[in-house]
């Protein structure tokens, strides 16, 4: 008896080793064969020495079989016809299942016994709820049910191509197919169509809440709808496809690459060079450039297969346009001088965009005079070449802004303005054709009007575009205007800026304008404060702090975190500044709180510039949080010793970090020179005068001997000098230390652009004037 036993362990364990072998160890297969193929042991030789394609017919054979006789068992139990008939359906939408989907398949006919009724309500909830107890269907979080992609597999492979009994036409499934398919799309457009309607009412009653999830729940419609459109219609797909990404919806372009990438084989190349470019674009718009390079990589593949050398031009532009983030030398090398050789030998009117990308690279290498000089041979190129008006505003606009880093602001606005000329134009453009072809629209067909409102979509596209570029003009004029300190022009510009930003709902751009108004805001509120206006400078410093959290919350909100490093950086120097003259006042307790926060927010935005590898705001919220050293010390009675190793150096050791990078910031100066500012006024807060001096000299030396960012800073500084100086009670040394802004002022020489050297008394004869007459009037 026991010998038959192991004999019998034996047998059986060779038919699991067996069954394990055939199924690949897949564990849904192993269940469905034991659950639902009657493996005992009569049937085993039927399972055996068989291959895997084999084993999967005959076994969805035994499910056919069970199924139609209403004994298919799951779990000990049989389900009924209803239940196997849901499944088969269920294959094929199988995106999503719920009650909806059963009701619309059973009025369509395709689920009904042979010998019965359509299932009523109740039988739908009992074979819904059976489905949902099934070991082979997941449930989602929205409720909704789909099978195990494997079951799915197989059943659209082995039972929907001898499935016989099909409501209400009769025949096989695979016969009708593109009836059945048809329905699913009619079913969607009925789905997307209530949903929508459903959003809309949302919006308009205020519940943002549902909103958000009736939009992500359209968009999930909208994705699944794409996948049963290519399967049905694949051209008609396509072009379903490029519809959904122009509706510039980031939540709905995630989702797009997987409804559409299985199926582009099945194009010809000219059509896989547009998907995988247009997929490029999402992805690099998402900051996925692994992804993005990958798709334009295989765009690049389709230009090789068609000849084109326009399309081949293109793909490696857009192939250097999501490799210069991680390595603009090799982005120059790969793509661009072989883009601009092509360009100059087969394709001249490309050859304002090659210079203009590598320009642009130079910019991003830092190598600032390179990028001046590719900038402008891009604009003689356009004018050479021919070029869209788009194209011209976006060379100018970057060219003359590449001019404020040489500190040429009055060129530099000359030529912004000139740029933002031509944008005004192109909007103006883009809104005539618009309304002439709206009239159009309101004259035509009803057959007419379909294609006509697909091209009123694609001009409202360009619209929005066009009209971006004139605010991010008007952007750049403010910051121009901020660099000279023409700070009410500053406000002026960054408004109209954020008025044609906010009616396009480019989010991003909001909250760029937004700071970047509260830091004119803020300089204009200490300007009303020396001129002994507290009610004015009250007024500034609400709007300033107004903007701010208006930008914090765009970016929370949107999840703009290449932006939330400037963002708290200018709320910490607000922060900073409201300190110092709360504690002026008197208010020390609220100061220290200000300063506090003000460390704090100078903190975050240090942590988000490391995330994205912005050095220069990891220099600029480090400059600031060295800055508050002295003011912890005066205000918040902090030791001065563990302040200035917890602060100032810190940045000493950033740009120890990045003195050797291979592009180093063009501005690496600046902030050597800003260290060198601080420095000194650690020094002067603990009553080292002459070391004090030493690097006061150094630091103020060398950001007025930098034409750009440096005299930006210098001018932003002067006042902190000269309130030193100032606060020097004693005479000889107060003396001696104008007489040594003095001579450093007569001697040092700074080379101009284009021309001679001159002295800093000639470039910046404030300091000089205002050191001779502090001696004057002081009796030094």
């Amino acid at each position: 008896m026991r010998q038959t036993h192991d004999k019998l362990d034996e047998t059986f364990h060779r038919f699991v080793e067996q069954l394990v072998k055939t199924t690949n160890g897949h564990p849904l297969k192993l269940e469905l064969a034991i659950t639902w193929a009657d493996m005992g042991l009569l049937n085993r030789e039927a399972f055996t020495n068989i291959s895997p394609d084999e084993f999967d017919a005959q076994l969805m054979a035994r499910v056919r079989q069970f199924g139609e006789e209403g004994r298919l068992a799951v779990d000990g139990k049989d389900v009924s016809v209803p239940v196997y008939q849901t499944i088969l359906c269920m294959a094929y939408l199988n995106r999503r299942f719920n009650r909806d989907l059963l009701q619309h398949v059973i009025d369509q006919g395709y689920i009904k016994p042979e010998d019965g009724p359509p299932p009523d309500k109740e039988e739908q909830k009992r074979i819904l709820k059976k489905l949902e107890e099934c070991f082979f269907v997941k449930v989602r979080d929205t409720g909704d049910i789909q099978l195990h992609d494997e079951l799915t597999r197989l059943v659209l492979k082995h039972l929907w191509p001898q499935y016989e009994y099909l409501w209400p036409w009769g025949g096989s499934l695979s016969k009708n197919l593109p009836a059945f398919k048809q329905m699913a799309l009619q079913l969607y457009d009925t789905l997307t169509v209530e949903t929508e309607a459903r959003r809309a009412e949302a919006v308009a009653r205020g519940d943002v809440g549902a909103a958000q999830k009736l939009e992500a729940e359209l968009n999930a419609l909208l994705a699944e709808q794409l996948h049963y459109t290519l399967e049905h219609d694949p051209e008609a797909g396509k072009q379903r496809f490029f519809d959904l990404a122009e509706r510039l919806n980031e939540d709905l372009n995630k989702l797009l690459a997987g409804e559409i990438e299985p199926f582009i084989d099945r194009f010809g190349p000219q059509d896989q060079y547009e998907i995988y470019t247009r997929l490029g674009q999402i992805e690099a718009n998402l900051q996925r450039l692994t992804d993005a390079s990958n798709y334009y990589q295989q765009a690049l593949k389709a230009a090789e297969t068609l000849g084109d050398d326009e399309k081949w031009i293109h793909a490696h532009l857009a192939l250097h346009n999501v490799t210069w983030q991680r390595s603009p030398k090799r982005s120059l090398e790969e793509y661009l001088w072989p883009a601009l050789e092509r360009s100059q030998a087969r394709h001249p009117r490309a050859i304002p965009a090659a210079q203009y990308e590598i320009g642009f690279t130079y910019k991003m290498m830092q190598d600032i005079h390179n990028a001046v000089k590719w900038y402008e041979r891009a604009k003689e190129s356009v004018r050479q070449h021919g070029g869209s008006t788009k194209r011209q505003g976006i060379i100018l606009n970057d060219l003359y802004f590449v001019y404020t880093y040489l500190g040429e602001y009055r060129r530099a606005e000359i030529g912004i303005n000139e740029a933002l000329k031509i944008r005004h134009g192109a909007l103006r453009d883009v809104q005539r054709r618009l309304q002439e072809l709206r009239a159009r629209i309101e004259a035509a067909s009803p057959e007419a009007k379909p294609a006509l409102l697909k091209e009123e979509n694609r001009f409202q596209l360009e619209e929005r575009d066009a009209a971006l570029f004139v605010g991010m003009s008007y952007s750049t004029l403010g910051e121009i205007s901020r660099y000279e300190s023409k700070l009410d022009t500053a406000v002026y510009c960054y408004t109209e800026a954020l008025k044609i930003f906010a009616a396009q709902e480019d989010f991003k751009w909001q909250a760029k304008a937004l700071f970047s108004r509260a830091e004119a805001h803020r300089r204009i509120a200490l300007e009303k404060l020396t001129l002994h206006d507290p009610a004015g400078s009250e007024a500034e410093w609400k709007l300033a702090e107004s903007d701010l959290e208006d930008s914090l919350y765009l970016c929370r909100r949107y999840y703009i975190i290449d932006e939330r490093d400037t963002a708290h950086r200018r709320k910490g120097r607000y922060l900073h500044d409201r300190a110092v003259w709360l504690y002026r006042a008197g208010r020390v307790d609220e100061a220290r709180r200000a300063l506090d926060h003000a460390r704090q927010e100078f903190e975050e935005g240090l942590r988000f510039a490391t995330r994205t590898n912005d050095v220069l705001e990891e220099f600029e919220n480090l400059t600031e949080i060295a800055f508050l050293a002295n003011d912890l010390v005066t205000i918040a009675g902090e030791h001065p010793t563990t302040v200035h190793n917890g602060y100032i150096d810190r940045l000493s050791g950033a740009l120890d970090k990045h003195r050797a990078d291979e592009a180093r910031l063009f501005q690496f100066a600046v902030f050597e020179n800003l260290l060198q500012i601080e420095q000194g006024a650690y020094l002067f807060a603990t009553g080292d005068r002459d070391k004090a001096l030493a690097a006061y000299l150094e630091g103020f030396a060398g950001l007025a001997s930098d034409p750009g960012y440096g005299t930006t800073r210098y001018l932003m500084h002067y006042n902190h000098l000269i309130e030193r100086i100032e606060s020097i009670d004693d005479k000889p040394t107060a003396r001696a230390w104008c007489e040594a802004f003095i001579d450093k002022w007569q001697t040092a020489r700074v080379k101009q652009r284009g021309g001679e050297a001159l002295t800093l008394a000639q470039v910046h004869p404030d300091l000089i004037e205002w050191c001779s007459l502090q001696m004057l009037t002081r009796n030094l």
